[in-house]
């Protein structure tokens, strides 16, 4: 017998569906590149978890992201359609992500 359990699912679709249709994933993802050693969600899947999260949850803290997504994993799989890796959601990986797209260099 398969485990049941009910999770809220708000307005998190409807969010990732305009993030989508803007392309934010593709436009950041054709701009920016991360570092080799950079795994997991690309740099464009971050932003847009991220930007979820902030319009969803209207708090822009990086360190409570990652709880978050703990809380809302199996929506975002579903709705993303890709795994998501809690430890790309934590504060130091954000704070890179932010520091990369927040640069000013070419």
């Amino acid at each position: 017998m398969s485990k049941q359990s009910i999770q809220r699912v708000d307005d998190i679709p409807l969010i990732l569906h305009w993030l989508k249709a803007m392309g934010v994933r593709e436009i950041i993802d054709s701009t920016w590149q991360p570092h080799g050693n950079w795994e997991h969600s690309s740099l464009g899947e971050l932003a847009e978890l991220f930007l979820c999260f902030v319009l969803h949850s209207l708090n822009h803290r990086l360190y409570q992201m990652e709880p978050w997504v703990v809380e809302h994993a199996k929506v975002l799989e579903v709705v993303t359609g890709r795994n998501v890796h809690i430890k790309d959601a934590t504060d130091d990986r954000l704070g890179r992500m932010m520091k990369i797209l927040g640069s000013d260099g070419d």
